[in-house]
């Protein structure tokens, strides 16, 4: 057996850099064992990870190794790949190497290695799971105030813009859009939908309203001033949430992922899924965007997650456990749901579906989970 060994330092299309050492190597053998992984290489394209888990937490270095049988497949190429996107090219095999986490998004990745032949293409693929690197920071809450709210109003999304609530609501033919003054519950302005939309999270940018519907693929757009009805906007799946960062929309489909959207054209730009250190974060309702974080209502629980835009790891968890006590409750209070915030006065609302008070709250550390 003769080894030729050289290495090489490429830099991904994502900012990841792959370090690889790539061997040309002669053998005999249509099989080996590597000690320690028990892993059987056959006269495919083979993927070994160096772990006994396909999870990994972020910052963890993912070491992997590919072999092929040169015996049956004469390899004149190889191609590296990390969720489709290139990672180096060599003329030799096998191919060594590690991945740094510490820049990569939580959640599903791919590991792809494809050789070529003069006459042949054999591809190999590996998936693992990116999980956090630490538990959410608890938050336990107090009540600062709380206001009337329309116990009618089905909430889907709440923002708080100049002094005033805006809240869009659902259920087919109740859905709509209102402008509520803050401290009566009055509701100021009120538009519509028609009775075939059941209409779901609202925001705010460059002075329109933008609202979601749940399953039509459809949005609409208002001015914010008048509610007069400008245009419509399509996207594909659920709408559920949604929320502006200042540059780009942010859409939840009550799955683990959030969906980022450019701003002019709604076009769908990529996701980001949501992992803690332990599970992923599903049923991820309306949203708001806060300080630099996405803080999401998660559906059917008494908790609102404080989630990072960058590579969705979840940073906050708030429990509002006994926020509306049962006394405040009868047959129409559905779940908690509604979160706006006051940029000037640094001020939290929450709310729920059908709820009878809008409820101001500060925020207080609680644990770690």
């Amino acid at each position: 057996m003769i080894i030729i060994a050289k290495k090489i330092r490429v830099k991904s299309l994502k900012g990841i850099f792959l370090s690889i050492a790539l061997y040309s190597i002669s053998c005999t053998d249509e099989t080996s064992k590597k000690a320690g992984n028990q892993h059987i290489v056959v006269s495919l394209v083979e993927i070994e990870l160096f772990s006994s888990t396909s999870s990994y937490r972020l910052g963890d270095s993912i070491r992997f190794q590919s072999i092929i049988s040169t015996d049956t497949f004469n390899v004149a190429s190889v191609e590296i790949y990390h969720d489709d996107s290139l990672l180096g090219k060599s003329d030799s095999f096998p191919v060594k190497g590690k991945i740094p986490t510490n820049n990569l998004k939580l959640g599903r990745h791919t590991l792809k290695i494809t050789a070529k032949s003069s006459n042949s293409v054999q591809s190999k693929s590996v998936t693992y799971t990116l999980f956090s690197d630490a538990a959410p920071e608890i938050y336990s809450y107090k009540v600062i105030n709380s206001f009337p709210h329309d116990t009618k109003a089905y909430t889907q999304g709440l923002f708080f813009h100049d002094n005033f609530l805006y809240e869009g609501t659902g259920q087919k033919g109740i859905s709509g859009v209102r402008k509520v003054e803050l401290e009566s519950g009055t509701v100021i302005k009120k538009l519509d939908n028609t009775k075939d939309i059941f209409g779901e999270g609202i925001c705010t940018a460059d002075n329109k309203i933008y609202q979601l519907s749940w399953t039509s693929n459809i949005g609409f757009i208002y001015n914010l001033q008048t509610f007069e009805f400008e245009r419509n906007f399509f996207y594909n799946g659920e709408g559920w949430g949604l929320a502006f960062d200042g540059i780009h929309f942010i859409r939840s489909d009550g799955s683990h992922k959030l969906i980022i959207h450019e701003s002019e054209n709604f076009k769908e730009l990529y996701r980001i899924e949501v992992y803690s250190d332990k599970k992923q974060i599903n049923n991820l309702n309306e949203l708001e965007f806060i300080d630099g974080k996405i803080y999401a209502n998660i559906w059917q629980e008494d908790n609102i997650v404080i989630i990072n835009p960058s590579n969705g790891k979840l940073e906050g968890i708030i429990e509002l456990k006994g926020l509306l006590s049962k006394y405040e409750r009868d047959e129409r209070t559905d779940v908690l749901n509604g979160i706006a915030y006051d940029n000037i006065r640094k001020r939290l609302f929450v709310t729920g579906k059908n709820w009878p008070k809008v409820f101001e709250i500060k925020l207080i550390p609680k644990k770690s989970a």
